[in-house]
């Protein structure tokens, strides 16, 4: 694919040309190749200079921004370059008439370019003049571009004997721009194997399978998600500094590099069994294990070294560990037909080494989270609130907190026994984790004369999540409060509430810190989806030479059931505060139609 597309202030212009290769050859052998190339190429033109304008009382100048001088006439020009090469040999013979092999070869290329330049101009006599030479003063020049290669080379080996015994090997070695001479090439293996134990004749006289099949593999897969360039410390323009009484202009690198990383490598080792039974049932079931080794992440630094940004490093070994299981049953029950269908996983995150570091706030700075060797990814570390302190003696019989700290206030568990409640009495709380311990989701599909009913639940058990911003805590950020600080919320009287003490603000040192008091559960089930619909006769459709009509209304997350009342868990599951988009209700109708 070839693509060129400009624009300007008058001119839309778009050119497209393809070119794909696909040959047949003789003996089984298929050769591939498609190449492409996508060229963006803007000039756009803002040629609408704005003449400057006074507030009549004020003689202040009101109009779009700086400078004062505007009218402005500023052009820019982007170009965006994507050349993709693929291509693939494959080969396939049958020996002997049971033993089948395949082999495949392949290529890719991916090159995407990209720069931009503007440039703009002030200075101009009135609003009629557009071109940037007719202004009298240079305002400002911009400009950048990028480069993001990788090249792989690819391989795929498969052999059967009779369809019963299966073995397929593959590799893949790639080459990526991201890392610097050196370390951009890592090589991926993967092998796996299977029985089908239904077609050994010892077996062929069961009724009661149609299907079984043992398989496992061994593969592993590279991850190159790292900034453009992060192999380089680069120089950042900027950087002023004082020489002479003078203020200078200066450039210096503000974010450490290190120019030895390389491929993150997950290593996954699977075990299964597919089986299909009675003719009605099929269950499929895999235990897993991935084992990431030189895991992409970036690295903070103490402040005192430059107060540079951390690097982007090769930092440690985490595992995943878990089960997959899958069920599905049809049958009929006189003319009504159904189906039900689950699946059920459970992982278990573990963070193996890490270099002997400690990662505080690893991913999310707004809440208090831990990555330590021997603990899950981002666990949270909170104080322990133990419970809420009924009287001013109770406060001065406990630990210290603050000189606020109330009757009504939150009591914090002194870890560390000092007598002084700070940063060094949090804990990881291990039994809650921020990724779903279990994922799981189930369905159903009955059909009966044209009239069918399907639905679909999803959800996820084993996770916590801690909400915060305006709705979590009251007054926080000018705002109000939810009704139920108002019921239950601590007071003299009400001294067994749930909530601790109405407070002014969410700043004091107590009650809002981040503890495990704050944590709730983010389990859901949600019915994802629920559709409804008719399919008219087709002896009624014979007449007009239709094949199909059927009509249909659809609802999506319409119903939830979930511990967390206060927002929608589901959007909560990667974030820290109420700061997001909740999932939408949406319900639709409509009809298809088919000739």
């Amino acid at each position: 694919m070839i693509a060129y597309t400009g624009y300007g202030k008058k001119t839309v212009q778009r050119l497209l040309a393809s070119t794909f290769l696909d040959y047949t050859l003789p003996f089984d052998i298929t050769y591939h190749a498609q190449f492409g190339v996508d060229k963006y190429d803007g000039l756009l033109d803002e040629f609408t200079p704005q003449v400057q304008t006074f507030n009549p009382k004020t003689l202040a100048p009101t109009n779009w921004n700086s400078p004062a001088t505007a009218p402005r006439a500023q052009q820019t020009d982007y170009n965006d370059l994507k050349i993709h090469f693929y291509n693939t040999l494959n080969w396939q013979h049958t020996f002997g008439g049971s033993h089948h092999g395949a082999v495949m070869l392949g290529s890719s290329y991916d090159n995407f370019g990209t720069s931009q330049f503007a440039g703009s101009m002030t200075g101009y006599l009135d609003a009629t003049l557009t071109a940037l030479d007719a202004g009298t003063i240079r305002y400002a020049t911009s400009g950048n571009s990028t480069t993001d290669v990788l090249e792989s080379y690819f391989g795929r080996l498969n052999y059967d004997f009779d369809g019963k015994y299966l073995l397929e090997a593959s590799f893949r070695y790639d080459g990526s721009s991201r890392f610097a001479n050196g370390h951009r090439w890592g090589f991926f293996p993967s092998v796996s194997a299977g029985w089908r134990i239904d077609k050994e004749n010892f077996f062929k006289q069961s009724d009661l399978f149609q299907l079984l099949k043992l398989r496992a593999s061994v593969g592993q897969l590279g991850n190159q998600a790292v900034p453009l360039y992060s192999y380089e410390n680069a120089i950042v323009l900027g950087q002023n500094y004082a020489f002479g009484g003078v203020l200078q202009s200066g450039a210096a690198a503000t974010t450490y590099s290190d120019p030895a990383i390389s491929w993150e490598t997950t290593t996954a080792y699977n075990a299964g069994v597919d089986a299909e039974l009675l003719q009605r049932l099929s269950v499929s079931i895999d235990a897993y294990k991935k084992h990431t080794t030189g895991i992409l992440r970036t690295v903070n630094i103490p402040s005192q070294v430059g107060g540079l940004k951390g690097p982007q490093e090769n930092i440690g070994t985490m595992d995943n560990t878990g089960i997959e299981l899958s069920v599905r049953y049809n049958d009929h029950i006189g003319e009504v037909g159904y189906s039900v269908s689950g699946n059920l996983s459970y992982n278990k995150n573990k963070v193996v080494n890490i270099d002997g570091q400690i990662l505080y706030n690893y991913n999310n700075s707004s809440i208090s989270t831990i990555t330590k060797a021997g603990y899950p990814i981002d666990a949270f570390y909170l104080l322990h609130a133990v419970g809420m302190f009924q009287s001013d003696a109770e406060v001065a019989a406990s630990p210290y907190q603050s000189a606020a700290t109330k009757a009504g206030y939150l009591k914090f568990e002194d870890v560390n026994h000092d007598n002084i409640i700070n940063g060094d009495d949090r804990k990881i709380i291990n039994t809650s984790n921020i990724i779903p311990t279990y994922n799981y989701g189930f369905g159903l599909n009955v059909d009966y004369k044209g009239i069918s009913l399907s639905g679909i639940f999803q959800g996820v058990a084993g996770i916590k999540v801690y909400p915060t911003a305006n709705m979590a805590f009251p007054f926080n950020n000018g705002a109000n409060a939810t009704r139920e600080w108002l019921s239950d919320a601590w007071t003299p009287t009400h001294t067994n509430a749930r909530l601790p003490i109405v407070t002014e603000s969410t700043g004091n040192a107590d009650n809002f810190q981040a503890s495990d008091f704050w944590l709730r559960s983010g389990a859901y089930l949600r019915l994802k989806n629920v559709q409804l619909s008719y399919a008219l006769p087709k002896k009624w459709l014979n007449l007009a030479k239709i094949s199909r009509i059927s009509v249909f209304v659809n609802a999506e997350n319409w119903v939830t059931f979930s511990k967390y009342k206060d927002f929608d868990p589901e959007s909560l599951l990667n974030s820290a505060t109420l700061y997001t988009y909740p999932m939408l209700k949406t319900i639709s109708g409509g009809v298809n139609v088919i000739f």
